[in-house]
């Protein structure tokens, strides 16, 4: 276990050392990154709109522990939309050109 810390900090503090080529490559990396952020935010938050919408609709036509089942459906979702907007917008407006390779990490 302290063999493997040890080889992670010293990979951080080699990488930490980049030349141009590497801070091209941190470059491509962090675009790279944002766009699957941004792609996963997007499917989670369309997901959560979809579940949303379905839960409404079944707790509106559903008595008992069913429409218990439906709304909290609703309300966790309501906890993923806003999870997928907060981390979306994050994704926006985030510059990958400014980024160091301590803040990628």
């Amino acid at each position: 276990m302290k063999t493997r810390f040890l080889l992670l900090l010293v990979g951080i503090c080699l990488a930490s050392f980049s030349s141009v080529a590497q801070n091209s490559d941190l470059l491509q990396f962090n675009q790279e990154r944002l766009k699957v952020n941004k792609t996963a935010m997007t499917v989670l938050g369309s997901w959560a709109v979809a579940n949303i919408g379905v839960g409404a609709a079944l707790a509106g036509s559903s008595d008992g522990s069913a429409k218990h089942f439906h709304q909290m459906n609703v309300g966790w979702n309501v906890v993923n939309l806003g999870i997928a907007a907060f981390g979306y917008f994050q994704t926006r407006k985030a510059d990958p050109s400014s980024m160091t390779l301590q803040e990628s990490i």
